[in-house]
């Protein structure tokens, strides 16, 4: 219920526009894409107030699923991009994020997840669902295209 999401609009490296959404709605998906994924959810706002994208544009085209699972190498690779990743350590303690956009059945590793203390290196990623009880951060290190 207090999920928030920040979506952002870029040109080339700079953000010309941001703003906060709450979830209207987050639906719990039984079977994940992928082994990789241990668990998956479905995601929705409200996108008529959208200051920064039109009804059906970019972040206005919902809903998506977005989920949690094991460390994908291509994220360990990218994490010094993640900006509060503190030390490399932190890749053995970070979960991978995973998302899948509307209508495109393609699987997108997009970022890391876990509790505040494992962006700082602290504790082990989860293996299995459910995850652990607490505040989860997912933080992308990959910005979305416009065509979504």
């Amino acid at each position: 219920a207090a999920s928030q999401l920040r979506l952002g609009r870029r040109s080339g490296s700079d953000e010309t526009c941001s703003e906060t959404v709450a979830l209207a709605e987050l639906t719990d998906l039984e079977t994940p894409p992928s082994d990789m994924v241990l668990t998956w959810w479905e995601l929705s706002w409200d996108s008529t107030d959208l200051a920064c994208f039109l009804e059906g544009e970019g972040a206005g085209d919902q809903p998506f699923r977005l989920g949690v699972g094991l460390m994908h190498p291509e994220m360990v690779a990218v994490l010094d991009v993640v900006d509060e990743v503190s030390t490399t350590a932190a890749a053995g303690s970070l979960n991978a994020a995973y998302l899948q956009l509307n209508g495109d059945d393609r699987l997108l590793v997009y970022g890391v997840a876990g509790p505040a203390a494992a962006y700082a290196g602290y504790g082990k990623p989860a293996d299995q669902a459910p995850l652990a009880d607490g505040t989860w951060l997912i933080r992308g290190a990959y910005s979305l295209p416009l065509t979504w």
